[in-house]
């Protein structure tokens, strides 16, 4: 029945179509089409977690052909156009900041101690900090005291001629006698396969990952947006100096391993190859000494960024733009009768001040010993390493 009415009813529709459509005046026209622009975003908003052409794993995505799927694959269609219609440059700097993000690196973190008493507690507060970076070890030599049951520790045969391994103070301003084969263990593992930095700490610091992170994140868009010097970098070799705790890409990373057969062997004072100029001067050869100088020991054309003195402001090499402050250790200036947990509770009460007025009455409501130190402590909010923090309180 419905068959054989079909052409009338066809003819009766077409005639009402037309009958309406003669009836709409252009101002009629503007209304209807203002009445479409809420329902549309609200079309828009109400976007499916994955597309038409998309397949969820979880089976939370259903193949459906909805008003409101069809305008989400528009929506994307149109972010792919607007992409292929981007210059090569354009197209790179657009998918560098798709990738500039904190939770894109995957950060591996160690610390080398050679287990004394006092630092064996320090491990044991900076192992939960650490456990916040992608991967981790502690290393220590093969003689060093302590269980390894943790599962973190690694441990490195250390050159020992003419060493007293009991010595309290052995290694002391030369602990890159015992970094060399750390390097090469790290280089054995093939860490740079697996991450994107590798990030040498010491259990004395205060490591705050999440702005470890943001930190990284920030200096890299510096780069970004400085010469074109500067911007080729983001593809070679980059060393950050943050205080004494430095952070090495994966290019660098594998530009050292190329080098460590010569670079990493022993020379005086047992030091490493890459140190023997500090260690012929001076006997020493600490590594917050010999990191920052990697760019004039592997002549690779890297990058080394920041400042290795902790609590010092740095800048970009060319365009001089101010990076965040990533050390901090004013701890040291407070005076020897402070209260460390107080200094630390006040820092954190400054998180969220919006200015260094807001800071000082904050810091002088805590007490009136906090109120000439604010200046300092507002610096130490957003760090992403603090130094000094040598009782296991502290952390």
């Amino acid at each position: 029945a419905i068959s054989a009415q079909a052409p009338s009813l066809v003819n009766h529709v077409t005639g009402l179509s037309l009958a309406i459509k003669l009836l709409i005046t252009p101002k009629m026209k503007t209304q209807i089409s203002l009445l479409w622009v809420p329902i549309i975003v609200a079309v828009v908003q109400k976007e499916p977690s994955c597309l038409s052409h998309e397949f969820a794993s979880d089976g939370k995505c259903q193949l459906t052909r909805s008003g409101t799927q069809l305008l989400a694959v528009h929506k994307k269609q149109a972010q792919l156009h607007g992409m292929a219609s981007q210059s090569k440059a354009d197209a790179k700097e657009w998918m560098d900041d798709r990738m500039s993000s904190a939770h894109t690196f995957r950060i591996f973190c160690f610390a080398w101690t050679p287990r004394q008493p006092n630092e064996e507690l320090l491990v044991q507060e900076i192992r939960a900090e650490l456990e916040m970076c992608d991967g981790h070890a502690f290393f220590t030599d093969v003689d060093a005291p302590g269980e390894d049951d943790a599962g973190d520790w690694i441990r490195v045969q250390v050159p020992s001629l003419g060493e007293d391994r009991s010595d309290p103070d052995w290694l002391k301003l030369r602990d890159m006698v015992a970094l060399a084969p750390v390097w090469a263990r790290i280089f054995e593992m093939d860490l740079a396969t697996e991450y994107d930095w590798i990030m040498h700490v010491e259990p004395d610091h205060f490591v705050n990952m999440e702005k470890v992170r943001r930190n990284l994140v920030q200096n890299l868009d510096a780069l970004r947006s400085g010469s074109e010097r500067e911007q080729s970098f983001l593809d070679g070799s980059i060393l950050l100096n943050w205080g004494n705790a430095f952070l090495f890409n994966t290019n660098l990373v594998r530009d050292m391993a190329a080098q460590w057969g010569e670079l990493g062997a022993t020379c005086d004072q047992n030091c490493p190859v890459l140190a023997k100029d500090r260690a012929a001067a001076v006997g020493f050869c600490e590594h917050d000494m010999i990191y920052p100088w990697l760019d004039q020991i592997l002549h690779n054309g890297m990058l080394s960024m920041g400042d290795p003195g902790c609590g010092h402001p740095s800048q970009t090499p060319d365009s001089g733009q101010k990076l965040p402050l990533s050390c901090w250790q004013d701890m040291a200036l407070v005076g020897v009768d402070f209260n460390a947990s107080e200094v630390i509770e006040t820092i954190f009460s400054l998180q969220g001040a919006d200015s260094m007025q807001d800071a000082q009455q904050r810091c002088d409501r805590a007490s009136p010993a906090m109120g000439p130190l604010c200046t300092s402590l507002y610096r130490a909010v957003d760090v992403p390493i603090m130094h000094l923090f040598k009782s296991p309180g502290m952390h």
